[in-house]
């Protein structure tokens, strides 16, 4: 579980909020406009959504290291080449292979390898390993940012090519495949394998299918801008911006590790009902509220959304555990990706066509109440459906 949390740190804070401590130079040296340049981040999720299932499909059968080690390849070979990026389709492209990364070596892979080996402790697991996550967003922003005071950003963006290279003999000598479920074809065979699309068709799947997608979206409008909103007329304070991501993503961790823990007490769906609600109040903060307000307003809304994240993967672990587990994740995993490949593009025009991210902000808002109420409203049928005992009793 170890190599896999260093994996999610890695992955998700070098490509996810990593990159954006070097956003400032790179609109000022390739002339870029702030919609151009977070339509990269939209490609990245876009090519994580689509490649997702395909990745699901390959991991219900085939060994999970040569998938790791692979994504990890992909990662190296894109910050390696970004030091040479002088056009906006370059970035683009490379944009495509960090999003394949993203599939191969990020949440999915690292959740089947975890949440396979961990038994009853599933829950408590899965909180530790995505906290590892936000972890690596509240971090790497800040080692990045020492980097890009000393050397030109360049030559700053190589650390994320050191740091997949520095992982991929861990994976090799330490990670072991998981025990596995009965095949796919064989469930086929004895009927179990019938019961698949029913499980899409069914309200739980919904839901938390409405709920990635729309709290990905609000993650990932906050984690792509938060460093240009730090320097935004109103704001200028350019040391704020690692500030919030730390305050962010350092939240989400607690709020992981805590959800996880709370399993082994509380109903999932009922701690899942709660962290939306969290991040809704933090969203509307950040909106309403003065910018003196933004930095608790921003670590609110983490705290709610760890726990949300680490939920969203232990609830369908609990409810749709079988044989083709990989596969649902992934298709859960594409409608996340959805509202989060939508996120950074939307922000950025908004803000270019008003000049300001309180709009953007208020959009945030006004989404985050959506769902809450949507949670709380599908609350009350859901009792213990998706307890842990239960779950493992299947």
């Amino acid at each position: 579980m170890a190599v896999a949390c260093c994996i999610l740190f890695t992955t998700n804070g070098f490509i996810l909020s990593g990159l954006t401590v070097f956003d400032s130079r790179m609109l000022i040296e390739l002339g870029l406009s702030n919609t151009a340049l977070r339509l990269r981040d939209t490609i990245t999720i876009a090519t994580l959504g689509i490649t997702m299932p395909i990745i699901g499909y390959m991991i219900d059968r085939l060994p999970v290291r040569p998938i790791l080690v692979g994504g990890l390849l992909t990662m190296v070979f894109a910050f390696a080449a970004y030091t040479r990026v002088d056009a906006l389709w370059q970035i683009y492209a490379l944009h495509i292979l960090l999003g394949i990364c993203q599939a191969t070596s990020g949440v999915l892979a690292c959740v089947f390898l975890v949440s396979g080996s961990t038994g009853q402790h599933r829950g408590m697991a899965l909180g530790v390993l995505i906290a590892g996550s936000s972890a690596g967003n509240a971090v790497v922003p800040g080692l990045n940012s020492i980097l890009l005071d000393h050397w030109p950003w360049r030559t700053a963006i190589l650390s994320g090519a050191v740091a997949g290279c520095v992982l991929i003999p861990l994976v090799l000598t330490i990670v072991r495949e998981p025990p596995r479920a009965a095949s796919p074809l064989a469930a086929a065979h004895s009927g179990a394998g019938s019961s698949f699309v029913p499980m899409l068709r069914s309200p739980d799947f919904t839901t938390l299918a409405i709920t990635a997608s729309g709290t990905v979206f609000c993650v990932m409008v906050l984690a792509t801008n938060l460093s240009l909103y730090a320097v935004s007329p109103g704001v200028s304070r350019a040391s704020l911006g690692p500030l919030l991501l730390l305050a962010l993503f350092g939240a989400a961790v607690a709020a992981q590790v805590l959800a996880g823990a709370a399993t082994y007490r509380l109903p999932a769906w009922l701690i899942h009902m709660v962290a939306v609600i969290v991040m809704g109040a933090g969203a509307t903060v950040l909106a309403v509220a003065p910018a003196n307000f933004a930095l608790p307003a921003v670590a609110l809304f983490g705290l709610g959304w760890g726990a949300n994240s680490t939920m969203l993967q232990v609830r369908p672990t609990m409810l749709f555990n079988g044989p083709s587990l990989g596969l649902i994740l992934s298709l859960l995993a594409l409608t996340e990706t959805m509202g989060g490949a939508l996120g950074p593009v939307v922000a950025g025009y908004i803000r270019d066509r008003t000049g300001s991210f309180a709009p953007v902000f208020a959009l945030v808002a006004g989404l985050m109440v959506v769902l809450a109420l949507l949670t709380f409203l599908a609350a009350p049928r859901k009792r213990t459906t998706d307890a842990l005992s239960t779950a493992l009793d299947r």
